[in-house]
């Protein structure tokens, strides 16, 4: 995917680009912290401590960048090619019984740092794989949410659905809304 520079209300704008090798570690810190910050109160510390050791390793997130069925893009600010601000994940053959639409892709990650949050930088990225998405020939798109936060999404573009989400022995009920 070529680079692709859009305006931000940040005096950067945004770049949005495929990941690389190379943004591994920025994406595992990235993600670590905001999962950490996120949903780490609610959870027992061993798990959670579990959790960011397994789905956000350097080694797990290599492998995300490397798998054909995943396409992580990453937001950085223009002239700033070290700091990852932003990534989202779409995955390829992942499946729930509540997605009913037609060629199926999921949105499974979407994570902006604090201190780009409310830039713009996750609509760019949710535009960027909506546009990737229907480059695939896919037609619905979904995304997974822990039930709490299916009320404050005002994405507009899908149906809600939020699924077993297990850290641990802790989960979320699964419903399609």
């Amino acid at each position: 995917m070529p680079e692709s520079t859009t305006p931000s209300p940040r005096p950067n704008p945004i770049i949005l680009r495929s990941a690389r090798d190379t943004d591994a570690p920025q994406i595992a810190h990235l993600g670590s912290t905001v999962f950490s910050t996120t949903f780490g109160y609610s959870l027992p510390a061993s798990d959670l401590s579990d959790y960011i050791s397994s789905a956000y390793s350097l080694a797990s997130i290599s492998n995300d960048i490397a798998n054909p069925n995943t396409t992580i893009i990453v937001a950085r600010p223009e002239g700033n090619e070290e700091l990852v601000v932003g990534f989202a994940q779409l995955t390829e053959g992942t499946h729930e019984e509540c997605v009913e639409g037609e060629k199926p892709v999921e949105l499974q990650r979407l994570y902006v740092s604090t201190e780009w949050a409310g830039k713009g930088v996750g609509r760019l990225l949710v535009e960027r794989v909506v546009e990737l998405a229907k480059e695939r020939g896919k037609r619905t798109l979904w995304l997974g949410v822990v039930s709490f936060f299916s009320s404050s999404l005002e994405v507009g573009l899908w149906d809600m659905l939020t699924v077993d989400f297990v850290v641990g022995g802790e989960f979320e009920g699964a419903s399609c809304v």
